[in-house]
């Protein structure tokens, strides 16, 4: 009798993944690990080399892509079936292209999932897959996340935004996060986490030859909510010999060891954001919902636009840093054309929060825009909503728990 089908399951959501797990148990298959995106994943495929991949994509599906692209390279002789609540023939037509040899749309029925392994094993051993030339030829390593958050001007809420999504990612996905602040003039990364900086990015100005991991490493400094922050200098009046050629190092290193790399960039445009914006898996484009700042976001688009960038890279997010702009969403639709998905709701606990050095999100994480900031975390690391209670009990203590004064 024929050996039953090895498999590994790859999803971004904890839940997800040991429903699928159960499934394929109940059905005989011998699962051998599962894994969220990213570096995890890397690491499983190359443990386990399993007969069939079952891979989820989720949103935002840049993330997804990318790891799907690394997959295929490194297990060339396993069959990947992908699933997925997303039908956009778009979306599809690039998972196969990809090299997907099967696409499940959710919710997943075990007698469909069972059918969709048996025929990709007995189709790759009729026809072993061919890696395509263009990816072949390129080095297959592990890599992480980049996230630009930037906007056309200063005072919107990029560092805010950064600091507090970070910090939920690193306590929710228990896997490495970095942030590293570009805004080499004003960056207040390290205000933001009450951080001392005693080496800064712009040390790597200085640095001569190949910029690795171990030469950024030595310049961070570690946050307790477990992120790794690359700040800005603590003295802003000198100019600093940092180039894009810098940025790209450092971001290629650190994306090869952490899941997350955000990075936080200064008001208006410059060739260090450019370079950020290239390496880019999503680009979060902040904005508040004043005039000037609609008009700004609106032209910033159509340069991106003009630049051929990516739309699908791009998410708009709507914040409100204080109680003065009040608008409906009918006149944010005008204003923009479109609702954003993501909006920061104006929450006076923020103001405290950054005069203390810690996120909203592990001060005040029952607040509105603490609730709002994890959404936007939980949907960059592709999990689902279900598990956002989960998230909030976690950073509260129990009823009855006193909590010591700081």
């Amino acid at each position: 009798m024929a050996r039953s089908a090895q498999l590994i399951i790859i999803d971004p959501d904890p839940q997800s993944r040991e429903e699928v797990r159960r499934m394929l148990a109940l059905a005989g298959f011998a699962v051998l690990g599962t894994a969220a995106y990213g570096t995890e994943a890397f690491t499983l495929c190359q443990e386990t080399q399993p007969d069939v991949v079952l891979m989820s994509l989720a949103e935002p599906t840049g993330r997804a892509l990318q790891t799907m692209e690394a997959v295929v390279r490194l297990l060339p002789v396993s069959g990947l079936i992908v699933y997925s609540h997303l039908s956009d023939h778009d979306i599809v037509r690039r998972a196969m292209q990809l090299g997907a040899r099967d696409y499940l749309v959710r919710p997943l029925k075990q007698d469909k999932v069972v059918a969709a392994i048996e025929s990709v094993r007995r189709l790759l051993e009729e026809q072993p897959r061919i890696v395509p030339p263009e990816m072949a030829d390129r080095p297959v390593v592990p890599f992480g996340t980049i996230i630009t958050i930037f906007g056309p001007k200063g005072g919107v809420g990029k560092t805010t935004i950064v600091t507090n999504v970070a910090a939920a990612l690193a306590m929710q996905t228990k896997v490495p996060v970095a942030v590293v602040d570009l805004d080499i003039r004003f960056g207040d990364v390290a205000t933001f986490y009450d951080l001392p900086v005693e080496h800064s990015i712009v040390d790597l100005g200085a640095h001569s030859g190949p910029v690795g991991l171990d030469t950024v490493r030595q310049y961070m400094a570690r946050h307790p909510s477990g992120v790794d922050v690359l700040p800005a200098p603590r003295w802003k009046g000198e100019w600093y010999p940092l180039t894009p050629d810098h940025v790209a190092g450092a971001l290629s290193a650190l994306a090869r060891a952490y899941d997350f790399v955000l990075v936080d960039t200064p008001g208006g445009y410059n060739d260090l954001l450019s370079q950020a914006l290239e390496m880019s898996t999503v680009a979060l484009l902040v904005t508040t919902a004043d005039v000037p700042s609609v008009k700004d976001v609106l032209m910033t688009l159509e340069i991106l636009r003009s630049w051929s960038y990516p739309q699908e890279r791009v998410q708009l997010v709507l914040n409100y840093p204080n109680p003065a702009i009040r608008v409906t969403e009918a006149e944010v639709r005008r204003a923009l054309g479109t609702v954003p998905r993501w909006q920061i709701p104006f929450d006076k606990a923020m103001a405290k929060s950054i005069q203390d050095g810690r996120p909203l999100v592990m001060e005040r994480p029952r607040s509105r825009a603490a609730r709002a900031l994890c959404q936007l975390a939980y949907y960059l690391a592709g999990q689902s909503s279900q598990m956002r209670r989960s998230f909030l009990s976690r950073l509260m203590p129990a009823r009855g728990t006193k909590v010591a004064a700081r």
